[in-house]
């Protein structure tokens, strides 16, 4: 996996485009850029973000990834760090023999990058001229093979990328939601612009805070068999249990929902309720 940056403005013209590669524009007009209808400002990246390209009042889809500077976004993302190192975890130094991985901490409402220390699992953050380190509810930077693409119905068209099924004829897709501390993932309907996810028994329905799933990698939908191959897609997680993303069939059309690895069971919402399955479903993996 290539490590990618997009340098792009806005209101102007393209000068080459490749998709999730590198894209250059020519600097027709003032610098700086615009994601989700917000103008990018200091200290406010990374954010996990769709890459658009304006001309005028339109804006084409490109990519996601996430925002690190005034010009630059890498077509990556961030994770929650749950105290292990995924094996395509970034390392941007090291300290003699500390392995150092690049992670960021919320504080204040900024998303600040700092330095993860591989021997002590904590991250440092220099703020305000000074250093500080957190023990946990930090993230760090993977490259991936997905994306979650922040989502905004009123200004944003769903990623070309985007992954989906077909209910009755209409297409919903994987998306996700931040609840509380944990992520939780489900499925987003356009027509009602509405995300539905089920949490502590319950089905909740969100318009804002959605991110939608995007890859450009093959995948395919497999019968859950009890374990989880390695390949399978992971959307979220509550507490320290890891959400899978699946599909089952209810009562007669499959419905999104999350695969939570410690009961083995899907849950998805219908009619304001939570509706569990230990047998019969599946789960999203990418094809290698």
């Amino acid at each position: 996996m290539k490590l990618f940056i997009f340098l792009i403005s806005f209101s102007v013209s393209l000068a080459t485009q490749d998709q999730c590669g590198i894209s250059i524009v020519n600097s027709g007009g003032p610098t700086g850029l615009i994601f989700n209808g917000e103008l990018a400002e200091d200290s406010q990246w990374p954010w996990a973000a769709a890459v658009y390209l304006k001309y005028g009042e339109k804006r084409n889809f490109l990519c996601s990834g996430t925002l690190i500077s005034g010009q630059s976004v890498l077509t990556d993302q961030f994770i929650p760090f749950n105290g292990t190192f995924p094996r395509n975890a970034v390392q941007g130094g090291y300290e003699g023999t500390v392995k150092l991985f690049v992670g960021r901490k919320t504080i204040d409402g900024k998303h600040l990058l700092g330095k993860i220390a591989d021997t002590l699992k904590i991250i440092y953050v220099p703020y305000f001229a000074k250093e500080y380190e957190f023990e946990d509810d930090f993230d760090i930077l993977i490259l991936s093979d997905i994306g979650w693409t922040s989502f905004n119905s009123s200004i944003d068209q769903i990623p070309s990328d985007a992954i989906s099924i077909n209910e009755d004829n209409l297409k919903t897709y994987v998306a996700r939601r931040k609840i509380d501390k944990d992520v939780v993932v489900g499925k987003f309907n356009p027509m009602l612009n509405s995300l539905s996810v089920t949490y502590n028994g319950t089905e909740f329905k969100f318009s804002d805070g959605i991110e939608i799933m995007t890859t450009n990698k093959p995948h395919k939908w497999i019968p859950f068999t009890g374990t989880f191959p390695s390949n399978a897609v992971q959307g979220g997680y509550e507490g320290a249990a890891k959400l899978y993303v699946g599909r089952v069939r209810h009562p007669t059309k499959y419905i999104i929902g999350k695969v939570v690895d410690t009961t083995r069971t899907i849950s998805v919402g219908f009619f304001d309720k939570e509706f569990k399955y230990k047998n019969s479903f599946e789960i999203l993996v990418l094809e290698n």
